[in-house]
């Protein structure tokens, strides 16, 4: 053996285990990046997937929309006429009710009037008895003493 021969054999060992901690290295950081790369091809369709579905979702809820808004403008135009229906009817009832109140007073002006004249009529009607019968009465009596004289005669 040549002395030579075995300085050489040593002084590429260390250079092997240089190259061999280099590829070690290499394939850890190549196996890192496919790792990496994995999970991130992994995210990216989870995203997709997630995203496909909230686009269905927006497309379902679009399509309900568009289903109801018709009916939902129907309603609207119902609830409107309704409420304009019911404005006219509080004022048709107001204007009545109004009218009624009206109509009671006068009526009630009318009957306090009659109870007035009706008062009048009667202290009127006590008023002239009561002329009437002094009157009355002094013609009894005279027709009395007229008669009293003539009842000898008889």
């Amino acid at each position: 053996m040549d002395p030579l021969n075995c300085n050489y054999s040593r002084a590429r060992v260390p250079t092997d285990t240089q190259r061999s901690t280099t590829k070690r290295q290499q394939h850890t950081h190549e196996l890192n990046t496919i790792l990496s790369q994995t999970v991130l091809e992994r995210r990216l369709v989870a995203t997709e997937i997630t995203c496909l579905e909230l686009e269905t979702f927006l497309r379902e809820r679009t399509i309900m929309f568009a289903e109801r808004e018709p009916e939902e403008m129907e309603e609207k135009k119902h609830l409107s006429k309704e409420r304009e229906e019911e404005n006219v009817n509080d004022k048709s009832c107001r204007l009545k009710v109004d009218q009624d109140i009206r109509s009671l007073f006068a009526t009630a002006i009318t009957f306090e009037d009659h109870a007035y004249l009706q008062d009048k009529c009667e202290s009127i009607s006590h008023t002239a008895s009561q002329k009437l019968a002094a009157p009355a009465a002094e013609l009894t009596a005279s027709e009395r003493q007229v008669e009293s004289p003539l009842t000898p005669y008889r």
